[in-house]
C-alpha cells in the first residue's frame, strides 16, 4: 500500500554497501523500476547495478511505474528517471510516462512507438507502452505495432503493470531460449545447433520474427488482463495455466495494427555497442 512513511518500502531502502555485485556476475537480466531513485541511498545503489549491468553486458528491463507521491515534489524526478534509464535494454512505460519523460504526445506514442525507441538511443532494443484499456504499443529493432487489450470486467487494475512485464519476460526467455535451441541449415548435409548467442543478441535475433515478438506481447497483455480482474496487487497474479488459457481463448480476437514505416533504421544487433550510429 502507500499509507504510512514513504521511507518503510522495501525497495525505496536499498543499502549500496550491501549490495552484492558479484551475484550480477551469473545474472541474465536485471529488472527494476524506479520508485527507488526518489530516496538518496536507494538511488545511488540502483546508479551502481546499472554501471554493473553495462560493463557485464546485461540486458536490463526498467518499468517506469512513475508515482509522484513518492517524489514529494521534487523537481528532479524527471532527470533522476531519466538519468538511470539511459542504456537500458528494454523499457516499459505508460503512454503518460512518455509523454512526462520524453515529451513526446501519448497518443503520438501510442501510434508510433518507434518514435520512443528511436528517443531511448541505440543501447535500447526495445519499448513497450501500456495504455490499460486502450492497449499497448511496442518498438523493437526490426518491427513493431500496436494491439488491442483484451476485453475483461475490471475490478482492480492495481498491480496490472507488473504482471504484464513479467509476463512479457517469461515469454521472452521461452521462445528466445526454443529460438537458440534450433538447429539450422549452414549449408552442409545436416542441420546443426544454433551457435550460442548471448542473451541481448538472443532476444534482438529472435525479435526480428515479427510473430514471435507479437506473441510476447500478447501473453504479457493476458496476464496484466487477468490481474484487472481480482483485487490486489499480489493475491490477483494469475497461474500460467490462467494466462495461457486466457491467450488461446481470446488471444485470436485482438487485433494487432503493425507499425508505421519509420523515419530511422536501428543498426544491426550484431555490431558492438559502442559502434552503432543511426542511419536516418
Amino acid at each position: 500500500g502507500f499509507s504510512g512513511a514513504n521511507d518503510g518500502f522495501a525497495d525505496c531502502a536499498t543499502d549500496l554497501e550491501r549490495v552484492d555485485g558479484t551475484l550480477l556476475y551469473s545474472a541474465s537480466w536485471v529488472v527494476t523500476g524506479t520508485l527507488g531513485l526518489a530516496f538518496p541511498s536507494t538511488r545511488e545503489a540502483m546508479m551502481s547495478i546499472r554501471d554493473i549491468c553495462k560493463d557485464l553486458d546485461i540486458l536490463r528491463v526498467t518499468d517506469v511505474n512513475y508515482r509522484p507521491v513518492f517524489w514529494d515534489g521534487n523537481k528532479n524526478a524527471r532527470e533522476e528517471i531519466l538519468r538511470y534509464i539511459g542504456g537500458t535494454s528494454i523499457l516499459k512505460a505508460t503512454a503518460d510516462e512518455v509523454e512526462f519523460l520524453f515529451g513526446i504526445d501519448r497518443d503520438e506514442a501510442m501510434e508510433r512507438p518507434y518514435k520512443v525507441l528511436k528517443t531511448m538511443g541505440p543501447e535500447c532494443m526495445g519499448v513497450l507502452i501500456t495504455d490499460g484499456a486502450a492497449g499497448v504499443a511496442y518498438s523493437f529493432e526490426s518491427h513493431g505495432g500496436v494491439m488491442d487489450s483484451f476485453a475483461v470486467p475490471t475490478v482492480d487494475s492495481t498491480g496490472a503493470g507488473d504482471a504484464f512485464t513479467a509476463g512479457f519476460i517469461h515469454r521472452t526467455i521461452g521462445l528466445t531460449g526454443a529460438f537458440q535451441d534450433e538447429f539450422v541449415d549452414l549449408g552442409e548435409d545436416k542441420q546443426y545447433p544454433r551457435a550460442h548467442l548471448p542473451v541481448k543478441q538472443r532476444v534482438a535475433e529472435a525479435f526480428k520474427d515479427k510473430e514471435l515478438l507479437a506473441d510476447a506481447v500478447v501473453f504479457a497483455s493476458a496476464v496484466g488482463a487477468a490481474t484487472c480482474m481480482e483485487e490486489g496487487a499480489i493475491d490477483a497474479q494469475p497461474s500460467l495455466k490462467l494466462s495461457e488459457r486466457m491467450v488461446e481463448e481470446y488471444g485470436d480476437d485482438l487485433v494487432v495494427t503493425e507499425e508505421g514505416e519509420r523515419d530511422f533504421k536501428l543498426p544491426d544487433l550484431k555490431k558492438e555497442w559502442w559502434d552503432w550510429r543511426y542511419s536516418g
